[in-house]
């Protein structure tokens, strides 16, 4: 079952560990990223830096929808917190129907290519353009900084 699925460019994190992961109540932290399941150190790191007793497993986004179908979305022993870097790996995500009825918009950082958002989240006019087509397949986009704050859509 997806317990939460948040886009945060930072991953697993302070907040991510103090905070999301509680909130949820994460047994799993399924990391769908291209760049990230290709690179053997921050996979590494993503694994390491989580808490005890939560597995965290690392996917490309195409690895990580046949997973999500086949394992973990309908096995409700199962709580998956999903991370992701950025949009297009839920697109990818959806367009291979997995089920994602909200993705909580948390953290992307400013670098080249990138206005600001919201607050402390900046996206290049192809992420909007991605946010607004899985917003026209029914997904639920909203921001949230932390579990405390309102989610605003």
């Amino acid at each position: 079952m997806i317990s939460l699925a948040r886009i945060d460019d930072r991953l697993i994190h302070g907040q991510m560990v103090t905070k999301w992961l509680k909130e949820c109540k994460a047994n799993y932290v399924l990391v769908i990223d291209d760049g990230t399941a290709h690179d053997e150190f921050a996979a590494y790191m993503c694994k390491v830096v989580a808490p005890k007793g939560i597995t965290v497993e690392v996917f490309t986004a195409e690895e990580g929808a046949d997973q999500l179908i086949s394992r973990y979305q309908d096995d409700q022993s199962v709580r998956a917190c999903l991370l992701f870097k950025g949009p297009e790996a839920i697109e990818t995500l959806v367009n291979k129907e997995v089920r994602l009825n909200t993705v909580i918009l948390g953290g992307m950082g400013m670098k080249k290519g990138r206005e600001k958002f919201w607050k402390t989240i900046y996206i290049s006019p192809e992420e909007k353009e991605c946010f607004r087509r899985l917003l026209d397949k029914g997904v639920n986009v909203v921001c949230q900084l932390t579990p405390e704050t309102n989610a605003v859509p």
